[in-house]
């Protein structure tokens, strides 16, 4: 009897169009399989497929535990990778699948998948594809240092089989994505996949594939060429059975991928080939639809986003929050700090607050609260400033403010102090983001029309400094890790965005 087999992607509603590319290449190749997508959501568009080709599991249909707290604890990326051993669970256990493949949405499969499924129905308990499969020492990220940091393995794609062996290293990922699937690679973790460097130790069955038509992506083209005789794709002199479209944008088909300087309008006509006729599915599967744009996970019950840093004092100071923190949480940020009652009258020092204090580099050494000046410099640094700073909402501030106004604390009207966290914005900018605040202070009711307009252009100048100043520190640690390799105070690698190799959308 033919084993059991089930493929399946994971991603939110903004990934939509590429999933169905994906599921529409893997059909044509494995019409035997069962396809399932597991959304990292709440379903709003995925219904809507014309023809169900594929089952639908929202993420709340797994019987994870806490589910609520695994969705608050990580942003979008984070937690579409955290549900991989999950679903692999659920798939294997609860549905009796005897083999599973998983792959990144933003794959795309041109052969069938002979190579991991021989594998697998030979013994195999998983098997895994390498980012590289022969040393990767280039000027320019990534390199092999950088899949030292990130994973041996790419984990958009893994295959596995129902074994003793595979199910017990499935449910050891599973405790560990409940608390560490984060990008900190100081700390040696990259979402779920640095994880899995671990796995061929674990599972002496675990099989490692070198074919070179596997998961082929920006990170080893340099190693692979990609040509296409009578039809058929190649990646050297291997079939190119899938390739896997990593930080591709099917409006700029010139450029593989945004995680890398390398294949940027310079793709040998094959591979512009490649890219162009994947924009093209993209496009037809509904790519730039905004409905496809909204996360159910990205706000507060109240419609309030939440913010990064709210997500990382979410995992470090209550991990063992009780109750749906999008419901209860917001109160919490916005309470008053335990040590407020030793501030000066009427100041207010929120959670939220002190998270920052305490966490944020520059906040600490500048500002002892035990100090008065001090205490109203940060509460003033804080109104006046953190918004831009740290690309804050609007909502995080304006409790604070109301409170200070209450107490007859205004501070609106008093030199901005020094910003003392690194973040570039310009002057031009905190112009603007000073007079979009003004104007919906003096203009714009509560709940209008106008206010919702001039909060939608607040949060896009917000998200564009934020942008901004990530891709300034990336590329000041690669300008410095270049320094240090080339054994020279600087170095012309400064407009190298360093990224990691991205198995995850």
């Amino acid at each position: 009897m033919t084993p059991k087999l089930a493929i399946f992607t994971i991603c939110s509603n903004n990934y939509l169009p590429f999933a169905r590319a994906f599921f529409a290449s893997v059909q044509a190749q494995h019409p035997e399989a069962d396809l399932f997508l597991c959304l990292a959501d709440r379903a709003a568009c995925a219904e809507e497929e014309p023809v169900p080709s594929w089952t639908i599991l929202a993420a709340n249909e797994l019987g994870i535990l806490d589910l609520d707290s695994l969705a608050f604890r990580y942003d979008i990326r984070e937690f579409n990778t955290a549900l991989k051993p999950f679903m692999l669970l659920y798939l294997l256990e609860q549905r009796g699948y005897d083999t599973v493949l998983y792959f990144d949405p933003d794959i795309y499969v041109y052969q069938r998948l002979d190579v991991p499924l021989a594998a697998l129905r030979n013994g195999a308990s998983m098997v895994l594809t390498p980012h590289i499969l022969q040393p990767l020492e280039t000027a320019e990220a990534p390199d092999d240092i950088t899949i030292m940091r990130t994973g041996i393995y790419n984990l958009g794609f893994l295959g596995v089989s129902r074994t003793a062996e595979s199910l017990d290293v499935l449910r050891w990922w599973g405790r560990r994505v409940r608390e560490k699937c984060i990008d900190s690679q100081e700390e040696g973790l990259f979402v779920d996949q640095k994880f899995m460097d671990l796995a061929p130790a674990f599972a002496p069955a675990c099989q490692i594939l070198h074919h070179p038509g596997l998961n082929v992506a920006y990170w080893n083209l340099d190693q692979r060429d990609v040509t296409q005789s009578a039809g058929t794709w190649r990646a050297g002199e291997d079939d190119l059975i899938f390739f896997h479209f990593s930080g591709f944008d099917p409006l700029h088909p010139g450029r593989l991928s945004k995680y890398t300087t390398r294949f940027r309008n310079n793709l040998v006509p094959a591979m512009r080939c490649l890219t162009t006729a994947y924009a093209d599915q993209l496009m037809r599967y509904g790519f730039g639809d905004a409905r496809h744009a909204r996360y159910a996970y990205a706000t507060f019950a109240s419609g309030a986003p939440i913010h990064a840093l709210v997500r990382r004092m979410f995992r470090d100071w209550t991990p063992d929050w009780a109750g749906n923190p999008f419901q209860t949480y917001e109160g919490f940020t916005h309470e008053p700090w335990h040590d407020s009652q030793d501030l000066p009258p009427g100041l207010l020092v929120t959670n939220f607050m002190a998270y920052l204090w305490d966490t944020v580099p520059g906040l600490k050494a500048k500002f002892d609260l035990r100090v008065p000046v001090d205490a109203r410099g940060f509460v003033a640094w804080y109104v006046l400033r953190a918004a831009d700073t740290l690309a804050l909402d609007e909502t995080m501030v304006a409790p604070v403010r109301r409170h200070l106004a209450a107490h007859g604390i205004p501070l609106d009207n008093e030199p901005p102090p020094a910003n003392v966290v690194d973040v570039p914005v310009s002057d031009n900018d905190r112009l603007l983001l000073e007079g979009l605040r003004t104007l919906r202070r003096r203009f714009a009711p509560v709940g209008s029309l106008r206010e919702d307009v001039l909060l939608a252009l607040h949060r896009a100048m917000l998200a564009a400094i934020a942008k901004r100043s990530t891709a300034k520190r990336a590329a000041d640690t690669a300008r410095r890790r270049n320094a240090a390799q080339a054994g020279e105070g600087t170095h012309d690698a400064g407009r190298v965005l360093v990224r990691a190799p991205a198995s995850t959308h």
